[in-house]
């Protein structure tokens, strides 16, 4: 289960649905085949925007840190949309299907963003997590591999902003998470052009900040790590041992572990939340400490 799954699961059992059925439509049901919401093609648009959410959302850090599942009740309304590989998912009660690629998401998002205002009311909280992985050399990528990436990994989270803020404004108050990644942090070979989209991100996230910190609206960026999602499964099943390359790569973290997906949604829940209010463009690193590592030693020399 990735982040959307768990933003998507919080809206349907608050609005009465049971999960994994159609009532209301689950946003993830044609997730069911090994594909994830997070690894899109054509609108590649995920956003999940909280409606109305109580001021005081968080009464306390120790409560925030126990699971995001229990904070579902301090949620009005949640809109999660996203498309696979095999169709459009629709956004929850709204039947709104998006549609595009490239040139086309900018409007997928300003329907979408219209779609939710007209049912639901303006946002409070918008989480951007628009993400497909593409790693090439440098010179061997083709120019539609460069404008596949910047159209979901950089473009999409701007538009989400743009279509977003001017409702925010308005009210003067809100709340934008941008996801970014640790591929922000440190470079990891044939990755390209990934991220150098996502170094976007976190500066699109800082402009922003600055632009919108003295008319109510607070700005970040998160970059995850390692987590457990249906992509990292993917990739180790590329391996010609699976099982080894999992535990080799989580022997690698400090924390010798991957992450969960609620554990990078508490911290988004706490960065959506008024107990921030005083972070204006971080970017907060949730990767168990992969970054801060620069390699293994057993031969320090010491003794």
């Amino acid at each position: 289960m990735n982040v959307n799954e768990v933003i998507s699961n919080l809206a349907i059992s608050k609005m009465g649905g049971k999960i994994g059925s159609r009532d209301p439509v689950h946003p993830n049901d044609h997730v069911n085949k090994g594909q994830s919401s997070n690894d899109v093609i054509p609108t590649a648009i995920h956003i999940a925007a909280a409606i109305s959410i109580k001021d005081n959302l968080v009464p306390s850090m120790k409560i925030l840190k126990k699971s995001l599942q229990k904070k579902s009740d301090e949620f009005w309304n949640i809109v999660k949309t996203g498309r696979t590989h095999l169709q459009d998912a629709t956004p929850i009660r709204l039947g709104q299907e998006f549609k595009g690629y490239y040139g086309q998401i900018e409007n997928s998002v300003k329907n979408m963003v219209e779609e939710t205002v007209k049912s639901f009311g303006s946002p409070d909280v918008l989480i951007n997590n628009a993400g497909i992985n593409v790693f090439n050399e440098p010179l061997k990528m083709s120019k539609e591999e460069w404008k596949r990436a910047f159209s979901v990994d950089l473009d999409g989270v701007w538009f989400g902003c743009q279509c977003v803020l001017p409702y925010m404004v308005e009210k003067k108050k809100g709340a934008i998470v941008n996801l970014a990644s640790v591929h922000a942090i440190q470079i990891i070979p044939n990755c390209f052009p990934y991220p150098v989209a996502k170094h976007g991100v976190i500066g699109l996230t800082k402009a922003l900040a600055v632009d919108y910190a003295d008319k109510g609206i607070k700005i970040n960026a998160i970059s995850p790590g390692y987590t457990e999602t249906p992509i990292l499964d993917r990739f180790f099943s590329t391996k010609p041992d699976p099982i080894a390359a999992r535990k080799e790569a989580s022997e690698r973290q400090p924390i010798k572990r991957m992450g969960t997906t609620t554990e990078i949604a508490n911290t988004i829940l706490f960065m959506s939340s008024d107990e921030c209010n005083f972070m204006i463009g971080a970017n907060i690193v949730v990767d168990g400490g992969i970054t801060l590592k620069m390699h293994d030693n057993t031969n320090t020399g010491a003794g």
